[in-house]
């Protein structure tokens, strides 16, 4: 894959090299929200609920058109067993 001499724009894509259709996107997409997520949600992240944020990328990146996200999201939230805030801090072995 051929690199661009301005970092700022997107890679350069052969047409003969992928045989998927919009799979480069595709994956760009989803690390960069997982990267801006970081940034800009989480601030910094833990290995201990690594799964936790992989899962809610994996939810947010396939729910991205859903017209209705606001009230799924809820439903979700609603719907979610709790987790107590000394079970989520508690060292494990």
């Amino acid at each position: 894959m051929p690199l661009s001499p301005d970092p700022s724009l997107p890679p350069e894509h052969r047409s003969d090299t992928f045989t998927i259709k919009g799979l480069p996107e595709s994956v760009e997409g989803v690390w960069s929200l997982f990267k801006r997520s970081i940034i800009g949600s989480y601030h910094q992240i833990s290995v201990k609920h690594m799964d936790s944020y992989l899962n809610e990328l994996e939810w947010r990146f396939n729910e991205r058109d859903n017209p209705f996200l606001f009230r799924d999201t809820l439903k979700r939230l609603l719907e979610t067993e709790r987790v107590e805030y000394k079970e989520l801090i508690e060292k494990t072995a």
